[in-house]
């Protein structure tokens, strides 16, 4: 690798690439190291979403937008975590890196997506536009770079690897019922076999794994050098400045200079132990559904040299309600339950005594905040046969799959009664089938009285279209009857070092430390442990990256 180059970023998900590719845009030398075998990190395991305010994609839904509109939204929603300064150069510098993105790779590549801000409620708030998602990516373009790139998370694909949009889940599901549909099945089921048989993986890339490997490709289009299992132990100084790194590889330590500075994309702390009984409440009972790399060794390694940690957010991650399961080889198995399942109309959580305390509904963020508030862990998805033929649990696919496995294993807890079911989960049968007919009956009347499921726009965008006269409320009266435990876990951490609106990490004193950089989950969080739509990770995470290679360079547009 010799030893020096212009510039090195540590971690290889969106912010680390973004920072990359922008750097080395500008006709630096750029090495970014990924202490993983793969690149990608957390975004290539992710839902994709990308929430980026005024973005030019929101004219595709006729949407407009304003960075005053996004930024009443914004104070909205944190209050007294309002941060005008990084606030201000998230609005203003977003829509120009997804721009500077497309404009210079021929890769990335984004479409609006036509969800609505998570608090419709809200002043500023968008029906639509804000989020974005990559493109899908044809991963055979990568040639032998493809080995490297991290797998999807399996649980969240079919077949053992096979991607699917949500639109195409209902052609397999039809499959057999329909010339389309099998026609649609048969394209996708064809490209997988040949990808397997080819590449040993499906090259068919969506959401998070696309913009993961879009990113990486555009990245060595660049002449950015990436090394793969190369660990940074350590920042180099020379006086008060950051010049270089210790990275150890293959056993071996050894020392790289960079000459204009280092930034930090390494991935936030959800896999360390010791930081998430520290920093997450409930940690005892808090599930894990990201990299086991994210160890929070960015973290560890500025604030030895006196970087300055963030501590005053309104939450330390974005939660969400998931579900994890040990199978019979002894493999753990998790699943975030962004969507999907809870949405949908005939499911209600429940808590410990068989009561609803939710909007099902509503943002994963807001559901884990209420577990944490109420200390519901775990909570219960209960729903019926016919709500789990239709939309599945969790893990568990929805017809034709059968649960049984899933029940033999106690995944899924199946009862012939409602009655019944509550003796299996623990609650108390009086308070659960007390909530399946408050449930039962706001499903006929299409108004949830208790907890307004299905209330409000971004509620009904996740439900079922096709149903009346409410999209989120169905009965919940076909037995066997099903429950699922929940507990919360996350989706990335937003804890962390404090930053400046260049993305320059910042002392005690508030003071820049002179050549170094933090964005992505390195960095404290814009929105301070809020969560506005869509996206909300990465929409940032591409910005402060962008932000901190064009600065690093002395390209910022100053």
């Amino acid at each position: 690798m010799g030893n020096g180059v212009d510039v090195i970023v540590v971690g290889s998900g969106a912010a680390g690439f973004s920072a990359a590719i922008s750097a080395a845009a500008a006709g630096v030398s750029v090495l970014l190291l990924e202490k993983a075998e793969r690149v990608g990190g957390t975004t290539a395991w992710s839902g994709g979403g990308v929430w980026v305010p005024g973005n030019h994609h929101m004219a595709d839904l006729g949407e407009s937008d304003s960075v005053e509109k996004a930024r009443t939204y914004i104070a909205a929603l944190t209050g007294n975590h309002f941060d005008p300064a990084l606030t201000g150069k998230f609005l203003e510098k977003g829509p120009e890196a997804i721009a500077f993105l497309e404009r210079t790779t021929d890769w990335v590549r984004f479409r609006a997506y036509p969800i609505p801000d998570y608090h419709p409620d809200l002043p500023g708030a968008a029906e639509g536009g804000r989020t974005m998602l990559a493109e899908p990516f044809d991963a055979r373009v990568l040639g032998r770079n493809l080995a490297k790139l991290r797998l999807p998370k399996g649980e969240l694909t079919v077949l053992g690897g096979m991607q699917v949009e949500l639109d195409e889940v209902p052609h397999l599901q039809a499959m057999w019922r329909s010339a389309r549909s099998f026609g649609v099945s048969m394209k996708l089921l064809g490209r997988y076999a040949a990808d397997r048989l080819r590449f040993g993986r499906h090259t068919r890339l969506i959401r998070g794994n696309a913009l993961a490997g879009a990113l990486f490709r555009s990245a060595i289009d660049l002449g950015v050098v990436v090394r793969t299992g190369a660990a940074v132990v350590k920042l180099e100084r020379t006086g008060s400045r950051v010049t270089g790194v210790t990275v150890r590889i293959d056993g071996k330590t050894e020392s790289l200079s960079a000459r204009r500075g280092v930034i930090l994309c390494s991935g936030g702390f959800s896999g360390n132990a010791e930081m998430v009984a520290r920093y997450f409440p409930d940690a005892a009972q808090h599930i894990t559904i990201l990299p086991p790399e994210n160890q929070g060794e960015g973290l560890a390694m500025a604030r030895e040299i006196g970087a300055a940690f963030g501590e005053s957010n309104a939450a330390n991650a974005i939660w969400a309600p998931g579900s994890s399961h040990v199978d019979r080889r002894g493999r753990r198995m998790t699943w975030p339950h962004f969507g999907l399942d809870r949405y949908k109309p005939g499911a209600i959580m429940v808590d410990g005594k068989g009561d609803r305390f939710v909007n099902e509904a509503a943002s994963y963020h807001v559901i884990g905040n209420r577990m944490h508030e109420l200390g519901v862990s775990p909570a219960w998805l209960i729903g019926d046969r016919a709500f789990l033929r239709k939309y599945g649990m969790g893990m568990v696919r929805p017809a034709p799959y059968s649960p049984a496995r899933w029940i033999s294993e106690a995944y899924l807890i199946e009862a012939p009664t409602i009655a019944v079911l509550a003796e299996r989960i623990g609650c108390d049968p009086v308070h659960l089938e007390r909530s399946v007919a408050r449930m039962n009956e706001a499903a006929r009347t299409g108004v949830d009285p208790d907890f307004a499921k299905g209330g409000d726009i971004y509620n009904r965008v996740g439900g079922d279209p096709a149903h009346r006269p409410n999209p989120c409320l169905g009965p919940i009266r076909t037995g066997p009857f099903y429950a699922l435990a929940l507990h919360v876990t996350d989706a990335g951490t937003t804890l962390g070092l404090r930053v400046n609106d260049n993305a320059q990490v910042l002392d005690s004193g508030g003071a820049p430390i002179d050549g170094l950089y933090a964005a992505g989950l390195d960095m404290n969080s814009v929105l301070r442990g809020t969560y506005a739509g869509g996206g909300t990770m990465l929409g940032p995470a591409l910005t402060f990256g962008y932000v901190a290679g064009r600065h690093v360079v002395g390209d910022d547009g100053r």
